[in-house]
């Protein structure tokens, strides 16, 4: 197994004690000395084919002129930019703007130039990509579609209310070749500009804006074919956008330590009148950017405490801030947007300088500053250690948990047990907690927080056994059916009402009896209590066939039940389970599952995000975390934590259905914690390419805050004679994943 070298560099960090926040070290980077275009490249696809360019280093009263390469134009498409060729006059605290469209099948990449009257100039790289739509807006500039018939028609109309307002038109009823010519009653280097200049007889048109500061007058687009011209009025009324700026332009990494070595910026001032939010722009094909090559996501620091990926507006000074893996960072830019058009590129110094103090790890139980929500659980937790195959527990009590030869780990932060419904209510509403107790007392006797996971259903049974042996067998005496798929578990019928209500007491006991002050021995050392919806301690019906496997008995029992499945009605339970928790008085962190659910018909297809981004449209805002089972499966036939594999953020344009929580994790960031369990351990990867060290990674890429380990890793990680046979990662390589994760997300100490 091939480690990269920036993770075989990880050792065992001796950390220094530093006290309050991080102070970076002030440096002097040079100043903005000619005209920068952001952002760079532009990225243009076929779901977001509009984009603005600004621009940083402009001077008010210079007049600058945007060009598109002939490169950009082909006979099945184009990259254009709003007045090409008009001379546009910068306006002094409103941004240097262009749009740039892409129409057709474009060319894949050409590039973009701005000359300035005073002798500057700045070219931009700009590529197309054609993607599967994606249903997020994770661009800010989008094109609306104004459905209009023209031809013989009377003339239709349009108003354009922004600078980035990009229309598409519908036309039709022309005959042959149809040509489009603009005119304006507008101030000088104002108008719109009509992509593509030609088509024939049907098609669309877009329609963009040019100019600089506030935009108003009206334009006509006369559309020409061999029997007249039709036209259309275009109204401009264009408020003037306010500018973004970053000072200084250019910034430098100062670093101190050991790998993962604590790295800090300058002071950066970004401001705009009027932004609410700054953030960090980590979109995974940014080429060059340095979002995603630290361990975890590059952070903002804003001198208080505080390290995320944005901050408030309307101007913050900020550091940049990461843990670096390697000895210099290799990456050029970092990508600051204000939430809507406009976006500023830093340039990154590659030179690292030395300076600062060595970070410290957070410890398990306080507050994280370096996580997404600093103040709900975060760490590194042993996943089911008395369950797994194979039955861990003796060994992690030896080797991790410091009761045996060794001490105890300092990356753990506690257990996460898998707790089956029918263990701890054998009978309705006759409750046994006392397994929780004996499973607990281990890790609550070192000091470490208790996770409880808690199945309604069973998601796989023993060799030949088809028992569903977490549903209380009382719950199928009180009339619930069994759904019985060949070589499956039997599954209870989720959808009965009866079901609901029985789980749903369940759930009011569990909460009752582990917040705070409920009298349970260990309610304080609990630390998030997770409930499955459905399968396992996951969210979703089971191993139901997809639309086109035949013959689908499954799917066809499933149908044929009483109440019969559908998505719809998995969909409307699974919401009243995330309601009925959200509804819950308790102290500690609630949590379920995000998956991906199939509509289960193949005239209706599903996209890759719908059930997740349901589920957790409704569970964030209610304070319930998310999590998902499935860290390091590939996305669309691509590893993401193997071997060869660089991790970065997920991309939420694709759909590919195992990052079925991309968009919802990038929706909610910030808002309630994450959390990651591995979708295989690396010591038996199977058919998965995983590394434990990339694992972490691309986890920390993506903003998880809790990491869920099975029992196996942590006991390669602290046993020097365990898994003789495994030839992958060394223990020192597992020694230094380990403890650079923990660096992050905490430790008991």
């Amino acid at each position: 197994m091939n480690i990269p070298a920036r993770w075989l560099s990880l050792v065992c960090l001796v950390l220094t004690a530093c006290s309050g926040a991080l102070v970076p070290p002030t440096l002097a980077p040079p100043p903005l000395s000619s005209l920068q275009l952001n952002p760079s490249p532009l990225e243009l696809t076929s779901d977001a084919p509009a984009a603005a360019i600004t621009a940083q280093g402009d001077a008010a009263g210079v007049a600058y002129t945007p060009h598109a390469d002939s490169s950009c134009a082909s006979a099945s498409g184009s990259i254009s930019v709003a007045g090409d060729g008009v001379a546009q006059t910068d306006v002094a605290g409103a941004p240097l703007l262009f749009v740039a469209v892409a129409t057709g099948t474009p060319p894949a990449s050409c590039s973009i130039t701005v000359s300035g009257s005073d002798g500057s100039t700045a070219t931009i790289p700009v590529t197309y990509t054609a993607i599967t739509p994606d249903t997020t807006a994770m661009n800010a500039l989008k094109v609306r579609s104004a459905a209009l018939t023209m031809g013989s028609v009377a003339p239709a109309a349009i108003t354009i209310d922004s600078p980035t307002d990009v229309v598409k038109v519908t036309v039709s009823g022309f005959s042959g070749a149809t040509s489009s010519k603009v005119s304006c009653n507008t101030s000088k280097g104002i108008g719109v500009s009509v992509f593509p200049a030609s088509f024939t007889t049907t098609g669309s048109l877009t329609i963009a804006p040019y100019g600089q500061g506030a935009l108003s007058g009206n334009c006509t687009v006369s559309l020409s074919d061999s029997t007249g011209t039709t036209t259309l009025s275009v109204t401009l009324s264009a408020p003037a956008l306010n500018k973004l700026t970053v000072v200084p332009a250019t910034v430098q990494f100062s670093c101190v330590g050991s790998a993962p070595q604590t790295c800090s910026t300058g002071s950066v001032a970004i401001a705009e009148q009027g932004a609410a939010k700054f953030r960090i722009n980590d979109h995974p094909s940014l080429i060059n950017s340095c979002a995603n090559v630290f361990n975890g996501s590059l952070k903002m620091h804003d001198g208080n405490g505080t390290y995320a990926s944005y901050v408030a507006g309307p101007q913050s000074n900020v550091s940049f801030y990461g843990l670096l893996l390697a000895s210099s960072p290799n990456c050029t830019k970092i990508f600051i947007g204000d939430g809507g058009a406009q976006t500023v590129v830093v340039r990154v110094d590659p030179t690292v300088a030395i300076g600062g103090s060595p970070a410290q790890a957070a410890s398990c139980t306080g507050p994280d500053p370096l996580v997404p929500v600093p103040n709900a659980p975060h760490g590194l937790y042993v996943w089911n250690p008395y369950h797994v195959q194979g039955n861990y527990e003796s060994m992690i009590e030896n080797y991790v948990l410091g009761h045996g030869a060794k001490p105890i780990d300092p990356n753990i932060c506690g257990v996460s047990l898998v707790i089956r419904w029918s263990d701890v209510e054998p009978q309705k509403g006759k409750f046994q907690w006392d397994i929780i107790t004996s499973e607990a007392t281990p890790y609550v006797n070192a000091g470490l927080r208790v996770n409880l996971l808690f199945a309604d259903a069973s998601e796989v049974e023993s060799a030949g056994s088809v028992t569903d042996a977490a549903t209380p067998q009382w719950v199928f005496n009180d009339g619930v059916g069994v759904i019985s798929c060949p070589g499956q578990v039997q599954y209870p019928n989720w959808l009965d009402p009866t079901f609901e209500a029985d789980y749903e007491a369940f759930i009011k006991a569990a909460v009752a009896e582990f917040k705070t002050g409920s009298g349970f021995q260990y309610a304080s050392n609990i630390g998030y209590i997770r409930f499955g919806i459905g399968a396992g301690v996951e969210s979703y019906p089971g191993h139901i066939e997809g639309p086109n496997t035949m013959p689908q008995p499954c799917l066809k029992a499933w149908k044929q039940a009483n109440p019969a499945f559908s998505y719809d009605a998995w969909l409307n339970h699974s919401l009243n389970i995330v309601r009925f928790i959200a509804q819950q008085q308790t102290d500690k962190q609630l949590m379920i599952s995000l998956n991906y659910v199939s509509t289960y018909d193949s005239s209706n297809p599903n996209d890759a995000y719908t059930y997740a981004n349901a589920v957790a449209a409704v569970a964030a805002p209610n304070g319930i975390a998310m999590g998902t089972q499935n860290l390091g499966i590939s996305a669309g036939g691509t590893p993401v934590a193997g071997a060869n594999a660089v991790p970065t953020s997920c991309d939420p344009t694709k759909q590919y259905v195992n990052i079925y929580w991309c968009q919802a994790y990038r929706r909610h960031l910030g808002v309630v914690p994450f959390e990651f369990q591995p979708i295989v351990s690396p010591l038996a990867p199977g058919s998965y390419d995983v590394t434990i060290a990339h694992l972490f990674e691309y986890g920390l890429d993506n903003n998880a805050q809790i990491f869920e380990i099975y029992p196996q890793d942590w006991v390669y990680n602290d046993d020097p004679a365990a898994f003789p046979g495994f030839t992958g990662a060394t223990q020192a390589q597992y020694n230094a994943a380990f403890s650079a994760a923990s660096l992050v997300l905490g430790r008991n100490h």
